[in-house]
């Protein structure tokens, strides 16, 4: 990639502007193909194609606004071109998508736990599936929402933070998953404003923000899918603007709130607790404790029953999807042993609290042991939805990070089990594909531990 770097670096301002233009004009078409003859139902793989298409004109558009930046006569309008692109992309994957939810049904369940909220119902008490046996929610079921719901045996699994973001959606519109899109495209762009302030305050090239803000990743699971990772990404990402500024309070705030609106944040908490100290790690801790019980208060004193987490620890137990490591051992463990995925969970489990307190100990920059934190949590966990990895953004806009755009720009394979998921019922795996998936993921991390794997974004250009 050095090579390709070099080259476009050099070339003259008529030729970048024209592969720039190449470039998004290629995406654009390849989003406008995927609504395109018509989009009232389910197509899978054109969708798969599209995605890792737009994903590989995403890399090369980086590169190219990287050599524009570096021609400093043309950055500031590569720049207004990459956020007026970004723009587009969105408006047109949102309107071509319109109520269409065919590669998830999750944003069905956002609406229904905004509904029990708004209603005074708790969500994590209160079962889909038991709504007609229990008179307070049986005036809530509906035929646009409630028969589309995913799980519906099971209680809530989203953090409280989140279930107040539902019923903010559901004020806006609660029979329509339109409430939620307003609500996720609000929070895409206030990620991408907290991105810039990040980038400003480091003194680094704003034009890093358009890593976000073209990702196909970003685009196609929050304007298309509407899933709710969108609203921890400006929490995180304010979190880490204080912790760079050494404001524990501020820092411990938003990073509670990015964790009680999805739990894979927790991954990140003690390393950005370290890299305070004294005082300002009591001030860190008095922080998380105070503000996460005053979050989580109205779901134990103001519900009946009272509880605070759902079915979560079903899911932690149970789910499994597009997992590597685990996957193999599970696999490899089922020849020997009927109780196999118990005992891979436990194996991965321990093997992830070992290299959690190892990497959040030993790496001096925490915020880069926060991201290695997150790195080992792909390698071993059970679970890996292609959106989960949208928590990657603020990171990879701070330092490079050619393993995870890797498998951003393929996580997209795994869809294909969804094809069997339509037509017959059941979900397979097609193991060559996920070799196909993870092998670019894992070469280039063991190539980058021999150099700086994490190495910091620079003004010579986009790099890997």
């Amino acid at each position: 990639m050095t090579f390709l770097k070099d080259k476009l670096t050099n070339m003259s301002k008529p030729v970048l502007y024209t592969l720039l233009a190449t470039t998004l004009m290629l995406q654009l078409a390849l989003y406008c193909w995927l609504f395109w003859p018509d989009y009232s139902q389910a197509h899978v793989q054109r969708f798969i194609f599209v995605a890792i298409g737009v994903s590989v004109c995403w890399i090369l558009t980086l590169y190219l606004l990287g050599a524009c930046h570096k021609a400093k006569q043309i950055g500031r309008t590569a720049l207004i071109i990459g956020l007026v692109a970004g723009a587009v992309f969105r408006i047109v994957v949102v309107s071509g998508s319109g109520e269409h939810t065919y590669l998830s049904d999750d944003v069905y369940r956002y609406v229904w736990d905004g509904r029990l909220l708004q209603n005074g119902l708790n969500p994590f008490s209160n079962a889909p599936s038991d709504a007609y046996d229990d008179s307070l929610v049986t005036p809530l079921i509906d035929e646009a929402i409630y028969p589309q719901i995913n799980h519906p045996s099971y209680p809530s699994i989203y953090p409280p933070v989140s279930q107040y973001l539902f019923y903010l959606a559901n004020v806006i519109s609660d029979t329509t998953v339109y409430g939620f899109k307003i609500v996720a495209l609000i929070f895409d762009l206030l990620t991408s404003m907290a991105l810039w302030a990040l980038l400003k305050a480091k003194n680094m090239s704003t034009w890093y923000v358009l890593i976000y803000w073209l990702a196909p990743l970003v685009i196609l699971e929050f304007s298309l899918s509407s899933h709710q990772d969108v609203l921890l990404l400006p929490f995180l990402t304010l979190a880490l603007l204080f912790q760079y500024r050494k404001q524990a309070v501020a820092t411990a705030l938003f990073l509670t709130l990015a964790t009680l609106t999805k739990f894979i944040v927790a991954l990140v908490v003690p390393a950005l607790f370290l890299s305070f100290v004294g005082r300002q790690r009591l001030k860190f801790a008095a922080t998380v404790v105070l503000s996460s019980a005053l979050i989580y208060a109205p779901f134990w004193f103001f519900f009946t029953p009272p509880e605070l987490f759902g079915s979560l620890f079903d899911y932690l137990g149970q789910w499994q999807y597009n997992g590597s490591l685990y996957t193999v051992l599970e696999r490899g463990l089922s020849l020997i042993s009927e109780d196999s995925s118990s005992i891979a969970r436990s194996v991965v489990s321990g093997a992830l609290l070992i290299s959690l307190i190892g990497i959040t100990l030993r790496v001096t920059d925490k915020v880069k042991a926060a991201y290695g934190c997150l790195l080992v949590y792909v390698a071993l966990t059970t679970t890996l939805f292609p959106w989960y990895l949208v928590i990657f953004f603020p990171f990879i806009t701070l330092y490079r990070g050619s393993a995870i755009v890797s498998l951003l720009s393929l996580v997209w394979l795994s869809y294909w089990g969804l094809i069997g998921q339509i037509e017959t019922g059941f979900w397979y795996d097609n193991w060559w594909l996920r070799t196909l998936e993870y092998v670019p993921f894992y070469v280039l991390l063991i190539i980058g531990l021999k150099s700086d794997l994490l190495a910091p974004r620079k003004d010579s250009g986009f790099a890997l």
